[in-house]
């Protein structure tokens, strides 16, 4: 039996089309709101379009967690440093949840002092890297007070980590924030916004020291730390000062270098909303931030010059073009000397009223990370193996959220009516136009493979078998196996036996599936971690959309094609594998005319969520951001009742 070849056997090139749907929908969004940000003209037009960002923004990460708790920061020893003392601190951001930190002393203090919040990148050791010890010791070697912490997933703060086999059982840093990332999207929130509060307690724990001037506190971070400086300048409004480092550009900039970001790093639907870069630094306006940048970086310095020329405009509104400002070093992605050299100055400069001839910019000598430890064995979860991890609050919040569904029937009503919303955001269908361009004779089977439009720029195909001799009228089951119709040689049993039955077989591709699969984009396999269709999934959130969702829509389009073209008198959905078999059931809510059939029974969607450790190709392919917050597997059970569940 034959399968779907690639480009469609020369008829279509589908390897860009979700891609390029994605980009189209993405640049449509910028340009529109470029153009609402170049109306602009007046400090009050900006302050409501602040406003609205800020709104988005939070409302996008899914709100900030409301469990509000005492800090109980807690000494867990010092050292004593070249001109400052290091003490090692952790505090409760949310409850039972610590922060590792350390805190940085100045020995010669002017109080009340201003102060730095430091937030680290992508590194293992995160506060102990050693460029970023430069730059905090810089900074209190030069009267400032400094707090750096460790983001969950890096540092002493390992989510996966095991204690008894000191292993983790997820990579920590990228591959924890992803994987943790797609268990907040199920509930309709980010991981960004545990970073963004652990970050605001942070200023918290800095403003109930005495030695803290509350008013005068900055913020910095290089890579996932400028993202992190990022999110403050959106959502804190009392950072006085930032020196985001290598992470300012512009969206599309970043888009087209075809490379995926940590879950954190995405800011669903912000991009709909008409967000970008220069957005992150004019909410600060009029306040001083420096950004700071690289030439040889990944983030492109292009795209940061854009973003700084762009926010400029709006500091001039306040009169206050001098307070934006952008360094850039010729060197690669880093926090480089340089870059900490421009930072203590900007900092000094703002916060403290100094030149730059009164600093003192000597190198520093970074300490082992043992000795920086504020815990006994380097993690969180080895001292204290029942310590809460960001899988135990996704499971408060989505215990919370289900609590405040409404009952009974109205549930799957409303679950449905979001549902819809979700599937048929931003699309608009087309006409068909099938094309037939292939048919063949193998034995009692006769089959077609076609294709057809499922929106403007993106096609469907499927190959269509039925019993042969022709038969009419027969029942049509529409099938969606776990590599699409790449699967038919292995299935070719299955559906046979169908047409034998007296049924006839559609087994489809839809949007990025089977034969429709996106060319190769990142590094590794388009499955891995940091793959292809995560590279695209993300793409898709920040324009508040999914591939499942997508998918969903391309597979009721296909059961309106097959009504169009075969007339059967009963559809039946039917798939195989986790992912497909997510978007079959949900087709069938939608669509209650149809029939559903699922040899391999109802998929477990609950345990991507209730499950600490899951399949990562189930998620990325099946979530729909906030499906988990409005249902469970009982309730689709229920919603479904009387269907042909199988097994």
């Amino acid at each position: 039996m034959e399968t779907i070849g690639p480009y469609l056997d020369g008829w279509y090139d589908v390897e860009l089309q979700l891609q390029m749907h994605l980009y189209r929908r993405s640049e449509a969004a910028m340009a529109q709101g470029n153009a609402r940000k170049d109306q602009i003209q007046s400090v009050e037009q900006f302050e409501n379009w602040r406003g609205d960002v800020r709104e988005k923004f939070i409302e996008g990460i899914g709100g900030l967690p409301e469990a509000a708790c005492d800090l109980a920061p807690e000494i867990r020893g010092e050292i004593k440093g070249n001109g400052f003392t290091i003490r090692k601190v952790t505090y409760q951001s949310l409850p039972e949840w610590r922060v590792t930190a350390n805190l940085y002393i100045p020995d010669e203090l002017q109080l009340p002092s201003a102060a730095v919040l430091f937030l680290s990148g992508h590194s293992r050791e995160a506060k102990a890297y050693p460029p970023y010890q430069n730059v905090c010791q810089r900074l209190a070697k030069n009267g400032f007070i400094v707090l750096s912490v460790d983001p969950l997933g890096q540092g002493e703060r390992f989510q996966y980590f095991d204690p008894e086999s000191g292993a983790e059982l997820v990579a920590c840093s990228c591959s924890e924030h992803c994987y943790a990332g797609l268990q907040c999207w199920w509930l309709g929130q980010a991981p960004t916004r545990y970073f963004l509060y652990d970050a605001m307690r942070g200023i918290d724990y800095l403003q109930s020291l005495p030695e803290v001037d509350g008013q005068r506190i900055g913020a910095t971070g290089c890579s996932g730390g400028g993202t992190q400086t990022s999110m403050l300048m959106l959502g804190e409004p009392r950072l006085a000062a930032a020196v985001p480092a290598t992470f300012i550009m512009h969206r599309r900039d970043y888009m087209w270098t075809g490379q995926p970001q940590d879950a954190e790093q995405i800011f669903p639907g912000t991009t709909a909303a008409g967000i970008d870069h220069d957005d992150y630094l004019a909410m600060m306006a009029p306040k001083p931030v420096m950004v700071a940048s690289v030439a040889y970086d990944y983030f492109p310095l292009e795209g940061a010059k854009r973003a700084v020329e762009r926010a400029r405009r709006i500091y001039n509104l306040f009169s206050a073009g001098d307070n934006l400002q952008l360094v850039t070093d010729p060197d690669t992605h880093q926090y480089t000397d340089n870059l900490a050299k421009a930072a203590v100055a900007w900092f000094a400069q703002h916060l403290q009223h100094k030149s730059v001839e009164s600093l003192d910019l000597s190198e520093s000598e970074p300490y082992p990370e043992e000795q920086l430890w504020a815990t006994r064995t380097g993690q969180r979860l080895g001292d204290n193996p029942q310590a809460r991890t960001v899988w135990h609050l996704n499971l408060a919040e989505r215990e919370a959220l289900l609590a405040a569904r409404p009952p009974g029937e109205q549930r799957i009503a409303a679950l449905r009516n979001w549902l819809r919303a979700q599937v048929e955001r931003d699309r608009k269908p087309v006409e068909f136009h099938p094309r037939v361009y292939s048919q063949q004779y193998d034995g009692d089977v006769r089959l077609e493979r076609y294709w057809w439009w499922s929106e403007e720029d993106i096609i469907s195909a499927g190959v269509h078998f039925q019993p042969y001799p022709t038969q009419s009228n027969l029942p049509l089951v529409i099938t969606l196996f776990e590599n699409g119709t790449q699967d038919i040689p292995g299935r070719e049993n299955v559906i046979r036996q169908r047409c034998r039955r007296g049924q006839s077989v559609l087994v489809v591709d839809v949007r990025g599936w089977g034969a429709l699969l996106p060319r190769k984009m990142a590094a590794g396999d388009r499955d891995s971690l940091y793959g292809t269709h995560y590279k695209l999934l993300s793409e898709a959130r920040f324009i508040n959309d999914s591939l499942a969702a997508m998918r969903v829509y391309d597979l009721l389009r296909a059961v309106e094609f097959a009504r169009h073209q075969f007339a059967p008198p009963e559809i039946i959905l039917s798939a195989e594998g986790a992912a497909p078999s997510i978007y079959v059931v949900l087709a069938a809510l939608l669509d209650e005319s149809v029939k559903l059939d699922l040899p391999q029974g109802m998929p477990a969607i609950d345990e991507l969520v209730t499950n600490r450790f899951y399949r990562y190709q189930d998620s990325v392919h099946g979530v729909v951001p906030g499906l988990l917050s409005r249902c469970t597997d009982k309730d689709l059970a229920e919603a479904l009742a009387g269907q042909d569940i199988g097994a």
